[in-house]
């Protein structure tokens, strides 16, 4: 496929399958990724479509995955449309796609029983707001939120390898910024 990623991350919630807008048959089943970078949380939401939705079913919050997946996205309507603001070509924002097709276990992954309980309250509240509302709910918000210490103003620092630093907002220093990209 011309446009294949793929990524590794612990299951956060899965919701279920339902679809795509009313009365349609296309079905759509999200869910989340955990993937901290740089000690961050970072939450992915990922989305399965049609016949792949069934391949979540084996699948629960905690478990070590990896994840085949697409990017994607649209331009969201004009601003005029939906009543905000707009970039200066009149869009009122972009809408990116994680359309994942294949998901498995991380190779020597076993499931225990403190790791699902980890997993159990997060899970249990994204799945009681998706029966609450029509839109699907977003795990980060339900977060819980970390005082961030702001980056130092000046020039960033060079590690001993004499790439720049990463500013670590949690931790409040300079860190050696190991993402892959």
């Amino acid at each position: 496929m011309e446009n294949a990623f793929k990524i590794d991350g612990v299951i956060l919630a899965i919701n279920k399958t339902r679809p795509s807008k009313e009365g349609s048959t296309f079905m759509l089943r999200d869910f989340w990724l955990e993937k901290p970078m740089m000690g961050q949380d970072n939450v992915i939401k990922c989305q399965m479509t049609g016949n792949n939705c069934a391949k979540l079913d084996g699948f629960v919050p905690g478990d070590e995955v990896v994840v085949d997946f697409a990017l994607s996205g649209k331009a969201a309507p004009k601003a005029d449309e939906i009543k905000c603001n707009t970039n200066p070509n009149g869009i009122a924002g972009f809408s990116p796609n994680i359309t994942v097709w294949k998901v498995e276990f991380v190779p020597g992954f076993k499931r225990s029983v403190e790791n699902e309980a980890k997993y159990k309250d997060y899970s249990a509240g994204v799945n009681q707001q998706s029966n609450q509302t029509a839109s699907n709910p977003n795990p980060a918000q339900t977060a819980s939120k970390q005082t961030l210490i702001p980056q130092p103003a000046g020039e960033v620092p060079k590690g001993e390898d004499g790439k720049n630093l990463a500013w670590d907002g949690v931790k409040g220093a300079w860190v050696v910024d190991d993402l892959p990209f």
